[in-house]
């Protein structure tokens, strides 16, 4: 495929001549992106080369249609390896090293050039052609021709754009300084607090000061795809609620509306309020010098109070049933008898209810992340998994523990033949649930409507307990919002977290990490137990609606899991047994018969011969401890009177032997049991 062909698909259309004559190595080309407005050059594109020779070309447009990263389009129509993929990210991160080092000096030239400047006065032609005025607060000043913006990075000035009619540009050098994530806050408060508005531009800023009387603050963002970064940035700053003046773009070739885009995904992000203007193919700043200003202020105030309506309404609805409890119910004596309600529903059968909260818990690196990558993934593309099938579904997957690098490296390993039907949606970071995480939370269900929602890990995202509470309540107050959410949204979630550092001996739920709040508020529990270095696993399952709760034995795959298949499983199984329990086992198969035997018969038998009754005791003792843990692995099967059997008897021998004996009646044969006991003469030592 050739590269315009490529850019073409990917929704970065160009017929723009000197693309492929000025492509230079290692040096931006901007270009013309057909469908954008007349001059503009929104897309860019910069040449590779591989050590191997192979050409690269990435590229993308910063109207916000494209991935941080762009899109890559290999010579001769070629595939992106992972090889190549390796080789653009230490490549990308030498360039930001360069770009890093250079900034301070970049920075101090900036200060200087900017010092020189006299402010505004609200003349400039641009405003003039924008029907806009400055409010007295604007910080932007006058070049020689130009209208500057002071850029701003962290509250200090970074870089700056110049702008005069049918111009727009930054400070040369802009690939030292950063530009994207910028920003620039008109009638900034002296103390940041309540709403501010982030627009894309600064005349649509200019137009949403003026239709708000200036009454709120209003930040640059310098485009569509640094929306949801300077959103975040007002966040960190402490206003506590942010309107992002979004632009009703029309549709790029690719389907895609940048404006829209860009505010929805603040809005999932940071909670924050979108307000998108009216009329398709205009920002607020064209509807602004169409309709006058009051018609403007009108719209505004409208979309403004649905979108609120939107965002608060589940919202209040989780909150309610999380802290308050839910409005009563009840169901009557009829119905508690011929009432009929639909089966249980499930994402993955017989793992994850449909509409519920489940926990994920597991020591630290044992491979827990690996596992809700491939669920992810699995629900994503409506595979099975391990062994189960799911509903297809969209997945969003908070992965707050992992890195933009290592999940791309996790997914490539754990598809080497090429991309699966379906990819989650990640994220990487979200507010604590106290600190604007519900609300994020809330707001993501409501745009991507997802059927499952994967948090890992737990540490991540809860809040501060309560003072004055127990720790049962302090834990439940915690999770019940992720619970009602659940509930209330019929949405799944699954929520990762650890294991106690002593968990070994205890029960699966006393072994979460934290007290018993967690559990009690799940509606299904999975323990993911793996020794270190171990090449296997269990899936332990227990949950309100689950009629199997057996086990799942897996494998590790080098990357990922599999369920085991049954020769493993019962490898499995026998790895996992002691020294001790080893051979208690030999014992129960060769002389428990088809009664079974006690655990006092099993000792007896170990320590014929033994003079110390002290010793006695102690095998007697560990034996009684050791048979119902191995009756819980599976191993043995508990009789009738105390007794034991091998769950299964696996027998080397051949039965075609002098050793066995018929029956009177039916003719069936039995093994003979030898009073042997060569294989346990030194039992004492494992103990």
């Amino acid at each position: 495929m050739e590269l315009y062909e490529h850019m073409n698909s990917n929704g970065i259309p160009s017929s723009d001549p000197s693309l492929l004559a000025c492509l230079s190595e290692d040096r931006i080309k901007r270009f013309h992106v057909d469908g954008d407005k007349r001059g503009s050059r929104n897309g860019w594109a910069v040449l590779h080369t591989t050590p191997q020779g192979k050409q690269l070309v990435n590229y993308g447009t910063w109207k916000g249609a494209s991935p941080s990263d762009g899109f890559t389009w290999v010579e001769s129509g070629g595939e992106l390896t992972t090889e190549d993929h390796k080789f653009l990210q230490a490549k990308r991160k030498r360039v930001e090293a360069r770009m890093e080092a250079l900034r301070p000096r970049r920075k101090k030239a900036v200060k200087q050039l900017l010092s020189t400047l006299s402010p505004e006065p609200g003349d400039h032609p641009y405003l003039k052609s924008k029907g806009v005025g400055l409010p007295p607060n604007h910080g932007l000043l006058r070049g020689r021709e130009h209208l500057v913006v002071p850029v701003y990075q962290d509250e200090e000035v970074e870089s700056y754009q110049k702008i005069k009619r049918g111009f727009k540009g930054y400070a040369s050098g802009r690939g030292a300084l950063k530009v994207s994530g910028g920003y620039h806050i008109l009638n900034a408060p002296k103390v940041p607090g309540g709403d501010i508005v982030v627009a894309e531009g600064l005349a649509t800023a200019l137009s949403v000061g003026e239709m708000l009387e200036w009454k709120t603050p209003v930040a640059v963002a310098f485009s569509a795809h640094a929306l949801s970064e300077v959103v975040g940035k007002m966040k960190a700053q402490g206003y506590s609620r942010v309107l992002v003046a979004g632009d009703n773009d029309l549709p790029d070739s690719r389907g895609h509306r940048a404006g829209q885009e860009a505010a929805m995904q603040a809005k999932e992000k940071h909670g924050a309020v979108p307000v998108i203007a009216p009329e398709e193919g205009k920002d607020w700043n064209d509807y602004h010098q169409a309709y006058g200003l009051e018609e403007a202020r009108k719209s505004w105030a409208g979309i403004l109070e649905k979108a609120t309506k939107e965002k608060t309404s589940l919202l209040h609805e989780v909150k309610s049933k999380a802290f308050q409890g839910d409005i009563r119910r009840s169901l009557s004596r009829h119905d508690l008898w011929h009432g009929t309600f639909e089966s249980a529903k499930w994402v993955v059968e017989g793992l994850i209810p449909q509409a519920g909260l489940t926990v994920l818990a597991s020591p630290p690196k044992r491979g827990k992340s690996w596992l809700a990558l491939q669920l992810a993934i699995a629900v994503e593309s409506g595979a099975p998994f391990l062994g189960m099938n799911t509903t297809k579904g969209k997945v969003v997957y908070y992965a707050l523990e992992d890195t933009e690098r290592r999940l791309v490296e996790r997914v490539h390993g754990l598809h080497p033949q090429g991309r699966p039907v379906g990819l989650p949606h990640c994220e990487l970071t979200i507010p604590r649930l106290d600190q604007g995480g519900l609300e994020a939370l809330v707001s993501m269900i409501e745009e991507e409507k997802p059927s499952l929602i994967i948090l890992d890990t737990w540490s991540k995202i809860k809040g501060s307990p309560e003072r004055g509470l127990n720790a049962y309540e302090a834990d439940y107050r915690l999770v019940a919002p992720l619970k009602a959410l659940a509930d209330v949204a019929g949405v799944a979630i699954l929520l990762v977290t650890h294991l106690n550092k002593h968990h070994r001996g205890l029960d699966d739920i006393e072994s979460i990490t934290g007290s018993m709040g967690l559990p009690g508020a799940a509606d299904a529990l999975l323990f993911l137990k793996r020794d270190e270095h171990e090449g296997s696993a269990k899936l332990a399952r227990d949950g309100r609606d689950f009629s199997d709760t057996e086990p799942l034995v897996l494998k590790w795959d080098s990357p990922g899991w599999r369920i085991a298949e049954q020769h493993e499983q019962r490898d499995v199984v026998m790895e996992s047994l002691t020294e001790f329990q080893t051979v208690i086992l030999g014992v129960l198969e060769e002389y428990a018969g088809f009664e079974g035997m006690t655990p006092k018969e099993v000792s007896d038998y170990l320590t014929q011969g033994e003079a110390d009754e002290e010793k006695k005791q102690k095998h007697r003792a560990k034996v009684k401890l050791d048979m119902p843990r191995m009756e819980k692995k599976g191993v043995l099967l508990k009789m009738s009177r105390g007794k034991y059997l091998p769950s299964v008897v696996e027998r080397e021998e051949n039965l075609d032997t002098d050793d066995t004996f018929d029956t009177d009646d039916t003719g069936d044969t039995f093994d003979t049991f030898a009073p042997e006991r060569p294989r346990y003469q030194a039992v004492s030592r494992c103990i």
